[in-house]
């Protein structure tokens, strides 16, 4: 599941647009996550489902901190939570 309690537990010590930039990433994280388990860890089918490049998709995992799939596709990724 996604949580972001942490975020909220941070109202009155961070700027509203920080925190919604941070709820943003973890979202963008978890959407990223569950495309690459429905795609068994492939990359190229994630990347078609999210409507991105490949190249553009390795970035964005790089960025958020997204283990990139090992050769069996769901290692490294964390269990998918509704």
């Amino acid at each position: 599941m996604l949580d972001l309690s942490a975020q909220v537990g941070r109202i009155g010590q961070a700027p509203l647009q920080e925190l919604v930039a941070e709820a943003a990433k973890l979202v963008e994280k978890h959407f990223i996550e569950a495309a690459l388990r429905a795609a068994d860890g492939r990359i190229d089918v994630a990347a078609q489902a999210l409507r991105l490049g490949n190249a553009a998709l390795v970035q964005r995992m790089q960025d958020l901190g997204v283990p990139l799939p090992g050769p069996t596709g769901h290692e490294g990724l964390p269990p998918l939570v509704n």
